[in-house]
């Protein structure tokens, strides 16, 4: 299945990932999925997975990509809350996604816009941070 439909096709996968779609050289494992639908991972854009300081989250990262794998999610972009700095609030999630078992992005949120902290945006979408709250 791709944005211009659906096809029957041989599809390759190397090391998790769909790498040919159409003439596949013969491969050392088959897997007949006739009738059944070759998607890539899908991409949940909006999850609480990192803790605050004072709030630790129903589900982490450890537990909620878990899940999201199951259901054929490969990457979450979770909330990261600022923290006195927004690159404190940053660092904060990235030591929570160290048990990440899907591909990650955060979501930056603002909660108090002072000067000093309007001041960071330009350097955090620099190091590719580009979703604001």
């Amino acid at each position: 299945m791709t944005a211009g439909g659906s096809s029957r096709a041989d599809v390759g996968v190397r090391d998790g990932r769909i790498a040919t779609i159409g003439d596949v050289p013969r491969a050392a494992r088959d897997i007949d999925a006739t009738g059944a639908l070759v998607l890539p991972g899908c991409v949940d854009l909006h999850t609480h997975l990192a803790s605050t300081p004072t709030v630790t989250p129903l589900d982490d990262f450890a537990h909620g990509t878990r899940a999201a794998i199951a259901g054929g999610v490969t990457t979450v972009c979770s909330m990261v809350y600022q923290e006195g700095t927004l690159r404190a609030g940053i660092e904060r999630g990235l030591r929570d996604a160290a048990m990440s078992l899907a591909d990650y992005a955060f979501h930056v949120v603002v909660t108090d816009p002072s000067d000093a902290v309007i001041g960071e945006l330009p350097s955090l979408a620099r190091d590719g941070h580009t979703g604001l709250k």
